[in-house]
């Protein structure tokens, strides 16, 4: 019997998800990443938070470089995203943890208002 491991099962059910489904699931594991760093972080295991942190910065360049440029809405999304990236990697630098909880809870809320709402804004 053939074994699947773990990648082509993930691949599979991304695959099996529409493209908003894809950014509500991305923005859920951002917050989980940067509370993974936060504890990484407090227990001084730098390259644990330095790889979760860089990981979340994909997101948001994946999630920014995503949203269809055609409308008002989505350009302005890309620009956030584009901050908190940014945001994030000043985080990674000075080891700050006051401005990972602020875009962590700024994440989580978009995570919320994009879950009430899914499908408002256009990935491609």
């Amino acid at each position: 019997m053939d074994t699947i491991d773990n990648f082509t099962v993930k691949s599979h059910y991304l695959a099996s998800m529409t493209p908003q489904e894809q950014g509500y699931a991305l923005l859920d594991r951002a917050v989980l990443n940067m509370t993974g760093a936060k504890e990484a972080f407090s227990k001084n295991r730098f390259e644990e938070a330095n790889r979760l942190l860089l990981a979340t910065e994909n997101i948001f360049a994946e999630l920014g470089g995503a949203l269809r440029a055609d409308d008002e809405a989505s350009r302005q999304g890309s620009a956030l995203f584009e901050l908190l990236q940014e945001e994030l990697f000043f985080v990674n630098l000075n080891k700050d943890l006051k401005r990972l909880n602020e875009i962590k809870e700024l994440t989580l809320q978009l995570k919320i208002i994009y879950g009430t709402q899914l499908g408002k804004l256009r990935f491609t």
